[in-house]
């Protein structure tokens, strides 16, 4: 191949990529407002508002701190009770 042809082909392939990745970014905008609808609509199903939403992730991280807590004080219990074992 000769250098122009080369050259053209570099130019005609960075165009391609410009291209794509326009496409790229196009199409990762529709992913996320097609997964956005799709939440709203399971939303809308189940007639949960905003509100309610907010609540329940609340209290799912309010118990998700318990559990975590308990167990780490369920692993100084053990820890403590291998000390005491093993004197």
């Amino acid at each position: 191949m000769s250098k122009v042809k080369i050259e053209k082909e570099l130019i005609k392939v960075r165009g391609q990529l410009q291209s794509l990745q326009k496409k790229e970014a196009y199409l990762e905008q529709e992913l996320k407002m097609a997964e956005a609808a799709e939440k709203q609509a399971i939303l809308d199903k189940h007639h949960i508002s905003v509100e309610e939403l907010t609540a329940m992730i609340k209290t799912k991280k309010e118990e998700e701190k318990k559990i975590l807590n308990m167990a780490r004080e369920a692993e100084a219990n053990e820890n403590t009770e291998r000390r005491y074992s093993n004197d």
